[in-house]
């Protein structure tokens, strides 16, 4: 191709972003193929306008559900989350990048468009080893090639992407389902990790091993195999998985990009990319359960819970609003003018249901766990002694010490309206008590064997100070 032929095509490329004659964009395909880069353009901004806040409403959504699961239960929650947050980053990153190199395009074809003889070296007053390392790199007529390609490449990449992730969230989420049946009909709701687990093991498993059958024929001859009792059978599977992962739509754009990107190039770029998103993932979930970042320079203020600090989430009149607190005892305020101090202790699932087992394994649970479908379930009459067993059980979980002296108040059952957090509450006469400080510690109640299984961190004693 001559340099008059590049600069010709290059020209006619550049005319895409002038305007034109709206008849002969609708005559000429080859034009409105051409004009692809405009929806592009559309999609990705609106789509990124619309993800940017997805990610949030996410975290506020998980971390609100997993106040109120069970360990097999959070298991569960967490892989939905995990998929569904994979998903924004993913068409985040993908359609920011593509707006990104379709400026960069527009700018070269404008730029090529005002300049169409490009860099007239002539002028060019740098030193020859500069001059002929600048000559080296892409002129622009490739550069607006490579990065209209580049552009391209992504855009279609994305969706490839978001399917796969979706496939792993309908099948995490089905076979979820299915456990979940199968654990509340034939083992009373327990076991439900372990048979989420064996359904996708088993079928994963078979899956493989009919595609290492499959391309084991490839070096037979059509006539050795096609026929024989195993073939039928290898098809059915191969085809169900088929139509599960959604290759039909998915088929045609994996294998363009497979079949025209050498391996060595789209390998390593597809193993980049993936890892670098669940390593974000990972690292971002982990600062946000933990609350480990922190910058500032306060070399006198103790990092541990101390008794004569006083924290915000231990008080309702401190709490801010839409701030999520975990599993924090908590009363009404730091200045107490009721009779009645009001003693919330929040009932973990995750975090206790297997100390409740190790403490009272002579006491059972009042309700099953799991799903309620309907809005107002059957009420189930109670006796006295499965209450009082379950209040005293609960209120084992920690001691409580006021001003240096335990003391055993009188539980009741409570659900928290701003967050739906069920627990126990008590209230606390404030006669007898000296005006000014008085200190509430909550001490967690040791086991020989600790059980529990949380990313929650493990507190032993609460501080909560409070003035008369």
């Amino acid at each position: 191709m001559t340099d008059a032929d590049s600069e010709l095509r290059v020209s006619d490329t550049a005319s895409v972003g002038t305007l034109s004659d709206p008849h002969s964009l609708v005559d000429d395909d080859r034009d409105s193929r051409r004009r692809t880069w405009e929806l592009e353009l559309l999609i990705s901004g609106a789509v990124v306008f619309a993800l940017l806040g997805i990610p949030g409403r996410l975290d506020d959504w998980f971390f609100q559900l997993q106040l109120h699961l069970s360990k097999d239960q959070y298991l569960i929650a967490f892989f939905s989350y995990y998929y569904l947050k994979l998903i924004a980053y993913a068409l985040i990153v993908s359609f920011c990048t593509n707006l990104s190199v379709r400026a960069y395009w527009i700018g070269l074809v404008g730029l090529h468009k005002v300049f169409p003889r490009g860099v007239r070296w002539d002028n060019v007053k740098d030193g020859p080893i500069s001059k002929k390392l600048q000559q080296s790199h892409p002129s622009l007529p490739r550069l607006i090639e490579m990065s209209d390609k580049a552009s391209s490449l992504v855009f279609s990449s994305s969706f490839l992407i978001v399917l796969i992730f979706l496939f792993s969230i309908f099948c995490v989420g089905g076979l979820a389902l299915i456990a979940w049946i199968t654990s509340a009909l034939a083992f009373n709701g327990t076991y439900l990790q372990q048979i989420w687990f064996t359904l996708v093991a088993v079928p994963l498993g078979l899956v493989i091993l009919c595609g290492l059958a499959d391309k084991l024929l490839i070096k037979k001859p059509a006539e050795s195999w096609e026929g024989r009792w195993y073939t039928k059978p290898l098809e059915a599977v191969l085809r169900v998985f088929f139509w599960i992962t959604m290759k039909p739509l998915s088929t045609s754009m994996q294998q363009t990009l497979n079949t025209n990107i050498p391996r060595k190039i789209s390998i390593p770029l597809f193993i980049f990319a993936f890892i670098g998103l669940l390593g974000f993932f990972m690292v971002n979930f982990t600062l946000q359960a933990s609350d480990k970042l922190a910058f500032h320079g306060y070399s006198f203020f103790p990092d541990t819970r101390v008794e004569r600090n006083l924290s915000s989430g231990h008080y309702e009149n401190l709490r801010q609003p839409g701030k999520l607190y975990r599993h924090e005892p908590v009363i009404q305020s730091d200045i107490i003018i009721d009779p009645f101090v009001k003693l919330f202790l929040p009932y973990s699932p995750r975090r206790h249901n297997r100390r409740l087992e190790a403490l009272c394994p002579d006491t059972e649970p009042l309700p099953q766990q799991g799903f309620s479908l309907r809005k107002k379930p059957k009420p189930i009459r109670l006796s006295d002694d499965q209450i009082s067993r379950a209040l005293e059980c609960l209120g084992r979980l920690h001691s409580i010490v006021l001003n240096g002296e335990t003391i055993h108040p009188q539980f009741d059952f409570h659900a928290r309206p701003d967050t739906g957090v069920h627990g126990i509450i008590a209230y606390l006469s404030t006669e007898g008590l000296p005006p000014g400080r008085n200190t509430l510690r909550i001490e967690q109640v040791e086991i020989e064997e600790d059980t529990t299984d949380s990313d929650e961190e493990p507190i032993v004693e609460y501080f909560i100070p409070f003035w008369i």
